[in-house]
């Protein structure tokens, strides 16, 4: 016999509210991130070596943010999936039960 578990609908979705949050934060702060990028002439013409230097640095700390909130945004909407496939194979295993007496 195997062990039984328990699944809430509601506590999924309240869950995947959260990670949105977290979403909504990392879209936040990648938008900071995107606005504060240096231009090719932010230090003029004498140390503009000096820029893609700075570039390489900050591009993959930009390109975390971005994957970070992609990811968050999937994961919410795979919990919203999630706890939408365990209440209707719940609501199907009862409806196949109606009509009967007990």
């Amino acid at each position: 016999m195997t062990n039984a578990f328990g699944v809430s609908p509601e506590e999924l979705r309240s869950h995947a509210s959260k990670l949105d949050a977290l979403s909504d934060q990392l879209k936040t702060a990648l938008d900071a991130a995107n606005q504060v990028t240096m231009g090719t002439e932010a230090y003029g013409v004498i140390c503009s070596f000096f820029v893609p230097i700075v570039q390489a640095v900050s591009q993959p700390g930009v390109d975390a943010l971005s994957t970070a909130s992609e990811s968050m945004t999937d994961q919410a909407g795979n919990v919203k999936d999630t706890a939408q496939t365990y209440e209707s194979g719940d609501e199907a295993n009862a409806d196949s039960f109606s009509g009967w007496e007990v």
